[in-house]
């Protein structure tokens, strides 16, 4: 009993495993993941380390500004010394220094020179420091760094919006790419279809042995053209990944975007919002504050340094000076004297300030230039698209009536091969209208500083 138990217990584990295995080859390979234009730019923004990086400036410049903030609250400064003395400690005492008594006279009564024996000794110096006068500079110190994190923001929403570009670009890339292998695809398949046509016409003596060369050659190229865009593809889900901040392996499948889009607003408005909006232009009007306060915190070191001071002093092992000494008070430090040289750099970033004013009026300048730019080559590539697919649909009817002629003996091969050769290069035109089309467009998107 024992044994035919065993027996069932391994046939029912062997039917679970067939089981299993039936069910995974039902299932399949795994589909790849389907990744829409909007998810891309989400991944992007979110795992991209080119952005990663620029947040770590920012981050960085946060730092700075706890740093400098630091600067204005009490200082304490302690120094310790232990060492040997190089040369003997000695001190005089003029006869009488500490006064003359009656029935003793004056002590001590002669002039007395008391030494100390080289030894091993140290002093400790403790400062307590409250700056007051310098509290005015070093709060311009703290905005100069929180205008250099404003820049540093405004770096980080430059490069989302670059970023964001760059995937909108290489995605549209990957679109055309894909419909180009598409309907390479399918060019394939016809001409593999020709071949066995005019293969079986060769062999009734139809048709001309030149007439199947000329056939295999084109199958030849499309093939090899059709090689082409499988690596372009590839290569380009590989710049995708690296956008996205994943592994270059990682598979996926397209979704596809409208053709065109509807109407963009008005060159007027797209400028007004763009000079709104633009993190470089941002940038040049935060570097107008920060040159400011850089001049007026080199102005304010004409103010003398006044601080609020307690100085702690101990001797170790220093028996002919007092242990401890302390003292409170007002500690100055000033430079009345510079030659001149605050006044010229005073002047150097006055004309810092200005470099920066007009840094700005450049900056926007460019900015409605880029934007006017951007702008007409969209409308452009919006008319080229309608003329190619004009051209395109043109190019098919043309190809339906030569195939329709030929398989009525009206027309000869070669016209069917032509009009074959007419249409793949329309479609071909077609794709790069398109894919200039949603370029423009990411490129307009990114002139107006969006990230989205």
């Amino acid at each position: 009993m024992g044994e035919i138990a065993r027996r069932f217990r391994y046939l029912a584990v062997l039917g679970t495993l067939c089981a299993v295995a039936t069910a995974a080859m039902a299932e399949g390979p795994a589909s790849p993941e389907t990744l829409a234009l909007d998810q891309a730019v989400a991944l992007a923004l979110a795992n991209n380390r080119n952005v990663s990086i620029a947040d770590q400036e920012v981050q960085r410049a946060e730092q700075r500004i706890g740093a400098a903030r630091a600067r204005r609250l009490p200082n304490l400064d302690l120094q310790v010394m232990a060492g040997t003395t190089l040369n003997t400690i000695r001190v005089s005492f003029p006869g009488g220094a500490f006064g003359t008594y009656p029935g003793i006279g004056p002590i001590p009564a002669t002039d007395t020179d008391v030494e100390a024996p080289r030894t091993v000794s140290g002093n400790i110096n403790a400062t307590l420091s409250q700056p007051l006068t310098q509290l005015h500079r070093l709060g311009l110190n703290v905005k100069a760094n929180e205008l250099a994190r404003d820049i540093e923001q405004q770096k980080l929403h430059e490069e989302r919006a670059a970023v964001v570009a760059e995937v909108r670009r290489v995605y549209y890339s990957l679109l055309q790419t894909q419909s180009a292998l598409q309907a390479k695809q399918e060019r394939v398949r016809a001409y593999r279809e020709l071949e066995r046509v005019v293969g079986e016409q060769v062999a009734r003596e139809a048709a001309l042995p030149a007439d199947a060369l000329d056939v295999k050659a084109r199958l030849a190229g499309e093939e090899y053209e059709l090689a082409g865009l499988e690596n372009d593809l590839e290569t380009g889900k590989e710049q995708m990944n690296l956008l996205l901040g994943r592994e270059l392996t990682h598979d996926f499948s397209l979704v596809a975007v409208p053709e065109t889009s509807a109407e963009e607003e008005d060159l007027a408005s797209a400028i007004a919002r763009a000079v709104e909006k633009r993190p470089d232009l941002a940038q040049a009007r935060i570097a107008i504050d920060q040159a400011d306060a850089d001049r007026r915190a080199k102005k304010a070191e004409r103010i003398p340094d006044v601080s609020l001071s307690v100085t702690y002093v101990s001797f170790v092992n220093v028996d002919l000076l007092p242990r401890n000494v302390a003292m409170a008070g007002l500690q100055l430090k000033w430079e009345p004297f510079d030659w001149g040289r605050r006044g010229k750099e005073t002047a150097e970033k006055e004309l810092q300030l200005e470099q920066a004013r007009s840094r700005r009026r450049e900056a926007e300048d460019r900015v409605r230039l880029d934007v006017a730019q951007s702008f007409r080559k969209l409308h452009e590539a919006r008319l080229l698209i309608e003329a190619e697919r004009l051209g395109r649909d043109a190019a098919e009817e043309r190809l339906r009536t030569v195939t329709s002629r030929h398989q009525q003996e009206a027309a000869l091969l070669k016209d069917v091969l032509d009009a074959q050769a007419a249409m793949s290069a329309a479609h071909n035109q077609y794709d790069r209208a398109l894919l200039g089309f949603w370029t423009a467009k990411a490129d307009l998107q990114k002139a107006l500083g969006e990230e989205q």
